[in-house]
């Protein structure tokens, strides 16, 4: 494994062991792949394109695993995947940054920040790869 994924996989581990970020792989994204691998996916293209820019690329794994959060519960909760995954976020205190990321992937609210907008091209890049669209 190159060091660069064994070194997102150590950054991401709290949180992929959390049940409640695990329930992502039950939803779709698109129809095509888990809203977890999607996001896993965002997580580790932030991760590395913070790392390029001595950013903290920590923070931005964390903000791209955590960007979709609230598709897993939107099917129970009303409200918008991004409002549901913010109210969470600031319930648990997550860093202010990272909910401003997941805020902004959509570009419904102003990226302020070169982590939102690192979260936000990672969510492109994620949605424009060759079948990530396809619907089943």
């Amino acid at each position: 494994m190159n060091h660069y994924l064994e070194e997102f996989c150590r950054t991401t581990e709290e949180l992929l062991g959390s049940d409640a970020v695990r329930m992502m792989g039950r939803w779709k994204h698109h129809g095509h792949i888990s809203t977890l691998d999607h996001s896993l996916f965002v997580a580790y293209c932030s991760y590395r394109a913070a790392r390029a820019l001595r950013l903290d690329e920590t923070a931005a794994a964390r903000a791209g695993l955590l960007h979709d959060f609230g598709k897993a519960l939107d099917h129970e909760i009303e409200g918008s995947h991004i409002s549901i995954g913010v109210d969470i976020a600031k319930k648990y205190k997550e860093n202010p940054a990272i909910i401003h990321a997941i805020e902004a992937h959509h570009g419904d609210v102003e990226a302020k920040t070169p982590l939102a907008f690192i979260v936000m091209a990672a969510d492109a890049i994620s949605a424009a790869r060759p079948g990530a669209r396809r619907e089943n």
